[in-house]
Formats: structure tokens, sequence, C-alpha cells
């Protein structure tokens, strides 16, 4: 059980390593590839103290995100309904400087995982891990 879940920071891992920070901007992986992407991630034998690890990294970070998250799709609805409205381009632009500070702040805090489970990771494990994200998502 603990191997199929372990997949999704590792994805995520994978997906930061190759510069895909901002989710808005980056289209997400097909079904199909995320399918193989899983295959190749239990080709990189991790321990079992690897999995616990990177299981509390997830379940750490994930609490983090979500919260942060939902205010920045609640700041983003607000500047989209600032900008059709009649509101002074001030009150605009102080709500543009919200989104992009928590943007900021939620894509740091995914970077913090990243460098993390990077850490749980050996040198051979991470190329293996970009070895499999390259070519399932060729740059």
């Amino acid at each position: 059980m603990k191997r199929t879940l372990v997949w999704i920071p590792l994805l995520s891992l994978g997906l930061l390593y190759l510069g895909a920070v901002n989710q808005s901007t980056v289209a997400q992986p097909s079904r199909p590839r995320v399918t193989e992407l899983r295959r190749n991630l239990r080709d990189l034998n991790l321990s079992a103290e690897q999995l616990r690890q990177l299981q509390q990294i997830r379940h750490r970070k994930q609490e983090e995100l979500l919260d942060r998250t939902l205010e920045l799709r609640t700041a983003r609805r607000q500047l989209r309904e600032l900008l059709v409205s009649d509101a002074p381009e001030s009150e605009v632009e102080a709500q543009f400087q919200r989104v992009q500070r928590l943007a900021q702040e939620v894509n740091a805090s995914r970077f913090e995982a990243v460098l993390e489970m990077r850490q749980v990771l050996s040198p051979e494990q991470r190329q293996q891990l970009l070895q499999a994200i390259e070519d399932l998502l060729p740059l």
C-alpha cells in the first residue's frame, strides 16, 4: 500500500526537478504517462525507511499547502472580480500583488518539500527519477 502512495510526492519532485514549479502554467501529464511514471518509480527500490520519510514529508506539506492553495484560489477569484468591476486601479493592483505573494509562497513551500524529498533519495535514485521523468515528459 505504501508503495502506491509514495509516487505522488515523487511525481511532484520530478515535475519540480524539471522546472515545472508553477502549476497554473504547466500542463499536467496525461494519465498513461502518470501510470508509466508510477511503474518507473517502483524501479527506484526505495527502502521502507525512505518510504516512511517520504510519506511524512508528503503529509506534513500537504496540510501546509492546502490552506495556502485555497487562499491563493480565493485571491485569484477576487482579482478576476475586481478586474471586471469599477474598482479603482490601486485596489486591483493591491490584489494583484497579494496574488503574486501567495503564489510565491505556495511555490516556495513546494520547493521546500522537493528539497526535503531530495535528501531522502540517494544520488543514484535521483538520477533514475530524473531519467524516468525525462523519458516521459521530454522538454
